[in-house]
């Protein structure tokens, strides 16, 4: 439902919010015949190929920064859209937090600096 918008009643057109008893397509479960909800090799997304993404993983089994073993993401600038490296989910959401800003990240470094106990 609209959180801006006032509740709309029963067959008003005006709020283009989805319908309740209907869930977003993004939550539909897959279904390999259904051919728009095929995952994509992550990869393309980032103008890499499958087999640079595979040179990466074989190159990079850490989270480049933390170094976390498990699942890493693709992390890219998004001012330029170059691949940057190969990140945990924590450290790539961290990055996007701070807007890609070294000047934020130097703060939060200052900020933790001053109120460590």
């Amino acid at each position: 439902m609209c959180a801006a918008r006032p509740r709309a009643k029963q067959g008003d057109l005006t709020c283009k919010a989805r319908p309740s008893n209907r869930p977003p397509q993004s939550r539909r479960p897959f279904s390999p015949t259904t051919r728009s909800l095929q995952p994509t090799c992550p990869a393309s997304r980032y103008g890499i190929t499958r087999s640079q993404l595979a040179a990466m993983r074989a190159r990079v089994t850490r989270c480049e920064i933390c170094a976390a073993e498990g699942r890493l993401v693709i992390d890219h600038d998004h001012r330029t859209g170059r691949v940057r490296g190969l990140l945990c989910q924590n450290c790539n959401s961290a990055i996007g937090k701070l807007r890609e800003d070294p000047e934020l990240f130097a703060n939060a470094l200052n900020y933790l600096e001053r109120h460590r106990g």
